[in-house]
């Protein structure tokens, strides 16, 4: 992933990527990788990893995959700058088609989008976020 955005992104204009280059790819890569229960799996590394054996590298794309998920939780039109009412059209279509592959029930436990990424009700790391009401 790393190498692959870093690529993309200095293809795109002729100066080297950076680091704020790769956050924005990484989200887009996490979304697309429709890993399940990655919040909960990014929990338990966060808790039970050995510090004397995490830092450098692994402690910033650990950081990095953090944000990103963080940015998932809470986004919405504004954060995409793109209209709240095309924003939640486009999440209602997108609910439909994940109904309609894993049924009601295919996600968590209690069958939604947010569950079945691994997030609670009360999403990543604070209360009152719902994944699927702000995707």
């Amino acid at each position: 992933v790393t190498g692959s955005s870093r690529g993309q992104a200095a293809a795109s204009r002729s100066e080297a990527a950076s680091a704020d280059d790769f956050l924005p790819i990484f989200i887009y890569t996490v979304l697309k990788a429709h890993t399940w229960r990655l919040h909960s799996t990014l929990e338990y590394i966060s808790l039970f990893r050995n510090p004397n054996n995490f830092g450098g590298e692994r402690e910033y794309y650990l950081v990095q995959l953090q944000t990103a998920l963080g940015f998932i939780a809470h986004m919405d039109g504004k954060s995409l700058s793109m209209d709240e009412a095309e924003f939640d059209r486009r999440l209602k279509e997108r609910e439909d088609q994940w109904d309609a592959k894993y049924g009601k029930d295919g996600g968590g436990a209690d069958g939604s989008l947010s569950e079945g990424l691994g997030f609670s009700s009360e999403g990543p790391n604070d209360s009152g976020s719902d994944l699927t009401s702000q995707l």
